[in-house]
């Protein structure tokens, strides 16, 4: 088999060389952001998902204030009542 002779490095080879390098650097950082941004909108996924809710949004709050709510409007209004029909 005969042994290939390797042809001497062209200035246009060269200049192709480093803008291919430059190229591959700066898809390199975009695929790095790309990859980052998504572990950050995974990680702020999952801990929006496992941290427990503010203690005014659970339900059993909720229903306690619809409760005391209710109590109050029915107090003020048979307030009224008794002021006006006394």
């Amino acid at each position: 088999m005969a042994e290939r002779r390797r042809r001497p490095i062209s200035e246009e080879r060269l200049a192709f060389a480093d803008a291919f390098g430059d190229w591959y650097a700066v898809r390199g950082v975009a695929d790095l952001r790309i990859a980052e941004y998504e572990r950050d909108s995974y990680r702020a996924r999952v801990e929006a998902l496992t941290t427990p809710p503010h203690w005014t949004a659970r339900p059993e709050v909720q229903r306690w204030a619809g409760r005391l709510d209710t109590l109050l409007a029915v107090g003020v209004a048979a307030w009224a009542l008794d002021k006006v029909g006394g």
